[in-house]
């Protein structure tokens, strides 16, 4: 009986702190809630397991039984919820989600009636659950959300054309198929079906495989940065502790054959473990790497950083087409002076004051326009931040007079309230970036036209840009997701923007907040640290 003791008790702890991890990253989303969520119901079954265990009456046992099977009833739709959230599934789109909190709801409650369950002695336990009514519903529950939401992982893991992506999410699903599978081993000695449930102890190996893959992948985009000589030491104590619990249940198998309670026997089996570990180590990181993500860490590291350079020049790029094209709007205005001057010189060639007048204007706008290109070279060209001392109010109107023609073309008032000049230590054309994809995103929901407003501002230290649109605004279940590469609600869009925007004021020490409403705008409030 220890074997279940020492597995139900790990899966437990295992859960609880994977699952507080994950949401003291990110409270607000909606992956890391439900994540939350699935976790702690995971948590909460083998915690029931464990007190079934070791129950000393029917009555406890029954009671232990309960919460075991109504934990069950929750674990799937949490998880599914979490899967319609990973796989970014629109709200209109999530069918099956309000049946199966309603579905868990009924059978949580049911779990309270004579009609759940009972229990009896099973097989090699003293106390095992017996179904009853509402026992068959639960496990149907249990075996079609498990089966849907892992069908929304394969369907959007096959479909994605983004490695990065693509890796992250089967990840998950070894993880969960091979939790769900063992726990299913769980309910056969419920159906008379005589096998011992050996399965379960395999349960906490989820936990394990999420953990690796939130440390080596970025999972749900929890980014843990950490010196590489502690990395390997985390890594090496927490090995060893799984290890440690691996030999303990080896230990129980196989009690009769080395007596574990022996103590030479021990330090043998601890020495041969030892020596082994590291080999066994590599061996197990191969195998990871060669049936689930069918390649090595290092192809997959070298993969991911080509995607991301890939995606950093394709944003660049467009950034760059939209600049030249408010650029050009404003070349036009010299060019068209130089050509004026230049259609009257054969006949004002003799008068001296239209020669003065025509040198002087000419290479004025020459220098105006060689000043539109230069920036324009700059803006595109690839490079570290380049921090110096900046006035936003500068920064801004440079990059708001290249979209003037957007915004009269769509019929948007821009409105600009500066408190003065606002200076900060910052990349200038990293900020043109940032400031322009902001912008265009307004005027994109502005098909209607409606005001832009800018405001700059200083508060306790902090230079404060806010852009606030009357656009259509973002739905409340969207907002978690904006900052999310490649996540977007428009057609044609690529989803890189604010994600990029959101990078380079991270990179500036700053923050950046989102406030929207659907049909009632958006307001961006960019911080960023005023020179000392």
């Amino acid at each position: 009986m220890t074997i279940y003791i020492i597995s139900s008790s790990s899966t437990a702890i295992l859960s609880l702190l994977l699952g507080f991890f994950v949401l003291s990253k990110n409270r607000a989303s909606e992956i890391h809630f439900t994540w939350f969520l699935t976790s702690m119901a995971v948590a909460c079954w083998s915690t029931a397991i464990l007190l079934l265990m070791v129950s000393p009456t029917s009555g406890s046992a029954e009671l232990a039984g309960r919460f075991c099977n109504m934990s069950s009833a929750l674990i799937p739709v949490f998880f599914t919820h979490f899967a319609y959230a990973i796989t970014k599934t629109p709200v209109a789109k999530r069918k099956f989600l309000k049946i199966a909190y309603i579905s868990g709801l009924i059978i949580v409650m049911s779990g309270f009636t004579p009609w759940f369950l009972t229990v009896k002695q099973v097989f090699n336990f003293r106390f095992y659950p017996v179904p009853r009514a509402f026992f068959y519903w639960m496990t149907l529950h249990f075996v079609l959300l498990c089966a849907y939401s892992e069908y929304l992982l394969i369907r959007t893991a096959l479909l994605t054309e983004h490695l990065e992506e693509k890796n992250r999410l089967k990840y998950i699903i070894v993880a969960t198929s091979l939790g769900f599978l063992s726990g299913t081993n769980y309910f056969l000695p419920c159906y008379g079906i005589p096998i011992d449930p050996v399965t379960p102890h395999l349960v906490w190996l989820y936990a394990v495989i999420i953990s690796y893959a939130i440390v080596k992948l970025q999972l749900m985009d929890i980014r843990i940065v950490f010196r590489r000589g502690l990395v390997y030491s985390l890594l090496i104590s927490f090995i060893t502790a799984i290890y440690f619990i691996f030999v303990i249940l080896t230990g129980q198998l196989f009690q009769s054959f080395i007596g574990l309670r022996s103590l030479p026997a021990a330090v043998v089996m601890f020495t041969v473990i030892s020596i082994i570990f590291k080999p066994l180590e590599r061996k197990i990181q191969s195998l990871v790497d060669k049936y689930v993500l069918r390649r090595s860490f290092e192809q997959l590291e070298t993969e991911n950083l080509l995607l991301r350079q890939q995606v950093q020049k394709t944003d660049q790029l467009k950034a760059v087409a939209t600049l030249a094209a408010g650029m050009a709007h404003e070349i036009k205005n010299p060019l068209t002076s130089i050509k004026t001057f230049a259609e009257f010189l054969p006949e004002k060639y003799d008068d001296p004051e239209f020669r003065d007048k025509f040198k002087r204007i000419v290479s004025t706008e020459v220098d105006r326009v060689n000043n539109i290109v230069k920036q324009l070279l700059e803006f595109s060209k690839p490079q570290p931040p380049n921090l110096q001392k900046i006035d936003l109010t500068v920064v801004l109107d440079e990059t708001l007079s290249l979209l003037g023609n957007n915004f009269s073309k769509n019929r948007i008032e821009l409105v600009k309230n500066y408190t003065g000049p606002v200076e900060v230590l910052a990349d200038k054309n990293q900020l043109k970036r940032a400031f322009l994809n902001i912008a265009l995103n307004s005027i994109q929901a502005m098909k209607l036209g409606g005001t832009l407003t800018v405001r700059l501002t200083q508060n306790s230290g902090k230079a404060q840009i806010s852009f606030e649109d009357t656009g259509c605004g973002i739905n409340k279940d969207l907002l978690p997701h904006i900052f999310d590469p490649f996540f977007t609600t428009k057609e044609s869009g690529t989803g890189l923007g604010l994600s990029i925007v959101h990078g380079i004021v991270k990179e500036h020490g700053g923050k950046i907040e989102v406030k929207s409403k659907a049909g009632e705008g958006t307001h961006i409030l960019i911080s960023l640290r005023l020179t000392q």
